[in-house]
């Protein structure tokens, strides 16, 4: 009968050291377990079939830790031996564990450390080389009820009953190889080391990483005595040191960066600072993070920085606690002032959805656990969560809920919103009354202006579908914009549809009129976003934009998927990310698209 298992922890895919590793293995003396990650499962399996008396378990870890902690929980035996695939038994040891651990009976979960020979860069080296943060191989006795009898009265012994022997350790051949070893201990390194100090900041991992990797360095060294090992041994020590000083590294790459540190505190947070302040629609677009923030926390007061034009579209918002506002490009005295009214409220979490040099420099001066500046296409600066350069084909409302996911809110995809005050739903109503739209008319509204001239269709067209739509469909019409805007094109439009409305009211009531409307047609602005948004049937003309970028305004699930929005674009061999060869373009074909094509699609849409 068999008293003891053997786990072997596959830490690379080295097919000749597996197989000297499972060569040495008695298996007439062993159960064996063999426990590999997923990656490498299929080159382990080749390798195992030459020893069918060996279990094979794949895993979603690497980690030599978890693969013996897995393979042990397999063991029918009360005794595990835990060594990785560089490792070799030696004859005499195999011998000596057998027959030490029939004849021995310990206390349940004793632990006995192997001695190990360690060849490094193909040289046996004088002492015991261990990387920082490697598990070292032993054995253990597995409590099991069988032997809690035998156990009560066997007193304690620290070693064992005779000298165990050594095992042969195959470290790297090469320096390419050492790093990359060195690598694989780093990830380690940080995982444990988050396990006992999940809550360590920024300063601390500097201070840390350094003070320690010096000290692992003289102390392997020296203390260790591995500079007696000449070349390898220096060698070990320094790659060896790096270990701390990469693995503090990792660890603020892999838990602060990623947002896993903050994720875990996320129930902690009592007060937010959400910043957008960026033009209107963007402000708009950012109104599903409110939500998500406040379904995740819904004890959390949310503060919202935004600017002072874009206020309309929080007024109103039951998620918002404070609005505080600001110029698009704010002035340094403006940005002091606002720096004096906010540092009072000592915010846990601060996240600036628009960064850039003016809002960084403010969000610097404040006083926060957590601070998060979000770039969607330049380095994001002094910020504890990284989202990185914008992926093409994931929209900005995507972007904003991959943050989310990665701090812990758990987000869903909600559509943005505008809470209107049940007055403010009447007035839009008494406008249409008062202008002679009766309430089963079908009210089509035309926005033709764009923030960029680039991505205007042409007012001349949009009259001309005006036109068309007034005089031949049977639509009523009415046009809208900013003051502004309108004053530039009002008597053309009076002069050619005259029946057409025209308005030119805030941005909050013009809202409140596209609410009621039964469509919108428009090119990639606030309105558009507004109208899909409020679930009305909404026609985009979209203009120059690269194919892959489409899904950075329109949000593939949000809008294009829907059968009551359409975007007008063209694929062109001319677009590319940042629209480069617009600014020297007069043929405009990205327009191409004509009035009859429109009003066609305005039809199928309204019916």
């Amino acid at each position: 009968m068999k008293t003891v298992t053997i786990v072997v922890a596959i830490i690379n895919d080295n097919s000749e050291q597996i197989r000297k590793c499972l060569s040495s293995i008695d298996e007439n003396l062993f159960e064996v377990i063999i426990t590999c990650p997923t990656y490498c499962h299929t080159s382990i399996g080749e390798i195992c079939e030459d020893f069918s008396v060996f279990k094979l378990i794949t895993l979603n870890h690497t980690s030599i830790r978890s693969l013996w902690q897995e393979g042990g929980k397999l063991s029918t035996t009360p005794w595990i031996v835990f060594i990785q695939s560089s490792d070799i038994l030696t004859v005499q040891l195999q011998n000596n564990i057998d027959q030490g651990c029939r004849k021995f009976t310990p206390y349940n979960n004793y632990k006995y450390d192997l001695k190990r020979i360690s060849i490094f860069l193909k040289r046996r080296l004088k002492y015991c080389h261990f990387w920082t943060g490697e598990p070292i191989p032993h054995i253990m006795f597995k409590r099991s009820v069988s032997s809690e009898g035998n156990n009560h009265d066997q007193p304690f012994k620290e070693a064992w009953p005779v000298p165990m022997g050594n095992l042969i350790h195959y470290g790297p051949e090469t320096l390419s190889k050492a790093i990359t070893t060195a690598i694989f201990f780093m990830e380690e390194w940080a995982e444990n080391v988050f396990q006992k100090s999940p809550d360590l900041d920024k300063k601390t991992i500097f201070i840390k990483a350094t003070k320690e990797s010096l000290t692992s360095l003289f102390n392997g060294l020296f203390l260790k005595k591995w500079i007696r090992d000449g070349f390898e041994g220096f060698v070990f020590s320094l790659v060896d040191s790096l270990i701390i000083c990469l693995g503090y590294l990792r660890y603020h790459e892999k838990y602060i960066r990623s947002g896993a540190q903050l994720s875990s505190q996320i129930n902690s947070i009592q007060n937010i600072l959400l910043l957008q302040v960026n033009g209107i629609g963007d402000v708009f677009q950012s109104t599903p993070v409110i939500k998500n923030m406040k379904t995740r926390l819904p004890n959390a007061k949310i503060d919202v920085l935004i600017t002072a034009s874009a206020k309309a579209m929080i007024e109103n918002n039951p998620y918002v606690n404070r609005i505080f506002t600001l110029p698009l490009q704010p002035p340094k005295e403006k940005i002091k002032e606002i720096v004096k009214v906010l540092k009072p409220f000592k915010y846990d979490l601060i996240i600036n959805l628009a960064s850039r040099n003016s809002t960084e420099k403010l969000v610097t001066s404040l006083t926060s656990r957590w601070k998060i500046n979000m770039n969607h296409f330049y380095r994001e600066k002094l910020t504890d969560v990284m989202i990185g350069f914008k992926k093409n084909d994931s929209s900005f409302i995507q972007n904003e809920f991959d943050l989310l996911q990665k701090i812990g809110f758990e987000p869903k995809k909600y559509m943005p919103e505008i809470f209107f005050k049940s007055e403010e739903i009447k007035d839009a109503r008494q406008f249409l009354d008062n202008n002679g739209f009766r309430v089963k008319e079908k009210l089509v509204i035309v926005h033709p202006f764009s923030s960029d001239s680039l991505r205007e269709w042409g007012i001349d067209k949009f009259i001309n579908l005006t036109k068309r739509l007034e005089e031949e469909h049977k639509c009523r019409t009415l046009l809208v914009g900013s003051k502004n805007e309108i004053d530039n094109i009002r008597s053309r439009v009076k002069s050619q549809v005259p029946q057409c409305l025209i308005y030119d009211g805030s941005v909050r009531k013009t809202l409140g009129i596209i609410n009621e409307s039964s469509l919108l047609i428009g090119a990639d602005s606030l309105f558009t976003h507004a109208s899909a948004a409020f679930n009305i049937p909404t026609i985009v003309i979209q203009g120059p934009i690269w194919k892959p970028y489409l899904g950075a305004s329109w949000d593939k699930d949000l809008h294009l998927n829907r059968d009551n929005f359409f975007v007008f674009y063209k694929d062109l061999p001319c677009r590319d990310l940042l629209n480069t060869g617009c600014g020297s373009c007069s043929d405009q074909i990205c327009f191409d698209f004509s009035v009859d094509l429109i009003s066609q699609q305005v039809l199928k849409m309204m019916n």
